[in-house]
């Protein structure tokens, strides 16, 4: 069952493909942004899925994050994800990111409880 103060940590490794002169977010070969978030999304997707079902699936609705500090290539990211909030469908989370003790990026991001049956009607 899905309640507040559930946590998760993820490791994620840098690749390529996660670069911003890769995804052309930027002309660096460090995180891209958009690649830090979709760890972000990933880990608090990872954490709902241990507690929903009955056709229920999250979507991701809200993100806000600041983006603090470089990640190079082959760094390993650790994502750590709290639910600090359910508010009827929603399940707000608090996440941040690190590379060893050094926080790289700290925000929320806000998923939707919806069944996957009705959602897919409306693609």
């Amino acid at each position: 069952m899905l309640k507040e103060g559930l946590k998760l940590e993820e490791e994620y490794t840098v690749e390529k493909q996660h670069l911003a002169s890769y995804v052309g977010s930027g002309e660096v070969d460090v995180l891209a942004t958009p690649c830090l978030i979709a760890f972000i999304e990933n880990a608090c997707l990872k954490l709902v899925n241990k507690y929903i079902e009955g056709g229920l699936i999250s979507v991701g609705y809200r993100v806000d994050v600041k983006h603090l500090a470089p990640a190079p290539l082959n760094s390993k990211v650790k994502v750590r994800v709290e639910l600090v909030k359910i508010f009827r469908n929603h399940l707000v989370f608090k996440a941040e990111a690190y590379i060893n003790d050094k926080k790289i990026a700290e925000g929320e991001h806000e998923r939707v409880l919806v069944s996957k049956e009705e959602f897919l009607k409306r693609v």
